[in-house]
């Protein structure tokens, strides 16, 4: 029996010496996750108070950006306006172009009227006058 018993706690010893090792190399990574998720932790909370740090900044640039948007939107709109103004009135420029012989004839005759009025009244006045 003594025999089997050497092999026995022989093999005992080995178990317990491979489960020793084992442990410590689980608790090797154990620790070296710990570092890991403290570090990933450190770096995500340095980017939390980084983000809060410039929080403002992008709040005031994305004010100046909307504001900027607006500002365009509306000299955009102001152009238009001002681009259907010019072309309303160049239509009334065209129309009053087209009709200005027409007028220019009716001012002549009008004028030609006035003329042979104020010959009429003049020979009136003088046979009046005699």
């Amino acid at each position: 029996l003594k025999d089997e018993e050497i092999p026995l706690i022989s093999a005992e010893e080995a178990f317990k010496e491979q489960l020793a090792r084992t442990k410590s190399k689980i608790q090797g990574k154990v620790l070296q996750l710990e570092r890991k998720a403290a570090a990933e932790r450190r770096a995500v909370e340095s980017e939390a108070v980084a983000q809060r740090a410039v929080a403002p900044q992008l709040a005031a640039l994305k004010s100046e950006v909307l504001a900027t948007e607006r500002g365009a939107t509306e000299a955009e709109e102001t152009r238009k306006r001002a681009e259907q103004r010019a072309a309303s009135e160049e239509a009334r420029l065209d129309a009053f172009l087209k009709r200005l012989p027409q007028l220019e004839v009716e001012a002549s005759q009008k004028g030609e009227n006035m003329v042979q009025e104020a010959q009429e009244k003049a020979l009136r006045d003088v046979a009046e006058a005699k």
